[in-house]
């Protein structure tokens, strides 16, 4: 999975690429903690100097920085035609297996939503229409007949995950590594407790 600051999570590179450069991301950090809100609105971050001002729609917002800062709107449409997300009138053959396996290994309700939820650049109509279509049912059936489980599924999910994962760093992979300290090595004024022995003729006799 490829997780966005804002909380949400793509189940491809590129589905997150799409949910921030278009701008998509209706959630923000509360200014107060670190829990994530909604925003029904859109805040400008392109203007050159702090700008206060808030859209009620990613159009709006659009519109703005084209007269706000035409330089930066062109920059962003020349990337953009570049570099083109994706053909969405066409499905790759990743992009489908990704998506059914996520279909096999969810057991909820509302599988469209869920699905468009993790592929953003897709609508619930398309996701539902390839779903219906003869070559994704049959995908579906062969990852199945293979044997692929829905828990063999997730763990090769999650191990692709994993694989794009940044390496940890050498004191982490230490730290993995070592055993613990003991606590005297820990604290310097550990004192282990003893009880004190007593010498052979102090016991008190019994009366």
């Amino acid at each position: 999975m490829f997780p966005c600051k804002c909380g949400k999570e793509f189940a491809t590179e590129a589905g997150l690429k799409s949910h921030i450069r278009r701008r998509y991301c209706k959630y923000r950090p509360d200014p107060v903690g670190e829990a994530v809100t909604a925003a029904d609105t859109y805040s400008c971050t392109y203007c050159p100097r702090d700008c206060p001002r808030e859209f009620p729609s990613y159009p709006g917002l659009r519109q703005h920085v084209r007269q706000a800062d035409p330089g930066e709107f062109n920059d962003e449409l020349l990337k953009e035609v570049a570099d083109p997300i994706r053909d969405k009138t066409r499905w790759s053959d990743a992009e489908m297996i990704a998506m059914a396996k996520h279909e096999i290994i969810y057991k909820g309700r509302f599988i469209n939503k869920h699905l468009n939820g993790l592929f953003p650049f897709r609508s619930v109509e398309a996701i539902k229409s390839k779903r219906r279509s003869k070559d994704y049912i049959e995908l579906i059936e062969s990852l199945q007949t293979e044997g692929a489980m829905a828990r063999d599924i997730e763990e090769e999910i999650e191990e692709e995950a994993a694989a794009a994962a940044p390496e940890p760093t050498i004191e982490l992979v230490e730290e993995s590594i070592l055993p613990p300290a003991p606590p005297e090595a820990r604290d310097i004024s550990f004192v282990p407790s003893r009880r004190p022995r007593r010498k052979r003729g102090t016991y008190p006799s019994c009366r």
